[in-house]
């Protein structure tokens, strides 16, 4: 690898290294972040053989054009946008975060609150996530929460109706900060709960499906003109997915 930069060698190692690991994370703080890239990369380093594999597979090479393709931006441990409350993880914090959306994201999480819960919540559960991130972002107040169904999805339809959200996944750390929105209009008064987009069995084509309070299902080929559908239950549908 021979003279990385600290940069390269975050990116690197946050594509390579599994999210928390404690063990791997410690190491990295004991012999520093360009010695340890390097010693994976010329075999010497005392890690698992699935961070080797990966390493290997290369993806990190080209990351930064990875980003750019999709309209992200790599940020990294001690840039001036990386968020200080990662520091707090000791061992566990991300090496990199990928960002897509136009807020600064150490701005937008100096006053933040995570609101995350079950997928499988109740009708409750909803309702209060919603309203009290509706309420955090009325105040000012940044919500940060999953990008699973039930909870997470509450989270972020409130904080999104009143101020700013930050959506953040566990693949190499990618985070959304809030973007233009669109508002499209449904054939339904009904909260929506959840959404997913899959390929049905003997179709052809994909499909968006939307699920909501009262047994709400939409359909959609494109993501614009939604189509009811009926359910034959009044529940109310917290998520949906595609099965093989």
């Amino acid at each position: 690898m021979g003279c990385v930069s600290t940069r390269a060698a975050l990116i690197a190692l946050a594509h390579c290294v599994e999210p928390g690991d404690v063990r791997l994370g410690a190491w990295v703080e004991r012999v520093g972040v360009v010695q340890a890239a390097e010693a994976i990369d010329d075999g010497s380093a005392p890690i698992p053989e699935g961070v080797w594999l990966r390493w290997r597979a290369g993806r990190h090479v080209d990351a930064e054009g990875t980003a750019a393709h999709c309209g992200a931006r790599i940020v990294v441990r001690g840039e001036s946008e990386w968020p200080s409350q990662l520091a707090d993880l000791g061992p566990r914090e991300p090496y990199a975060l990928w960002v897509v959306g136009a807020a600064h994201l150490r701005l937008a999480a100096v006053a933040s609150v995570a609101v995350v819960g079950a997928r499988a919540c109740t009708g409750y559960g909803v309702e209060v996530a919603h309203g009290w991130s509706a309420s955090l972002a009325a105040s000012g107040v940044t919500v940060v929460s999953g990008g699973a169904f039930g909870i997470d999805a509450a989270a972020h339809r409130g904080a999104l109706a009143a101020g700013l959200t930050v959506c953040v996944v566990a693949l190499v750390s990618l985070v959304r900060a809030q973007d233009v929105w669109t508002v499209l209009p449904t054939p339904t008064a009904q909260n929506l709960w959840g959404i997913a987009w899959g390929t049905p069995s003997g179709a052809n084509t994909g499909l968006f499906v939307a699920v909501g309070e009262s047994g709400t299902v939409l359909t959609s080929v494109d993501g614009l003109a939604w189509t009811s559908r009926p359910s034959g239950t009044a529940a109310w549908l917290v998520g949906v997915a595609f099965a093989n």
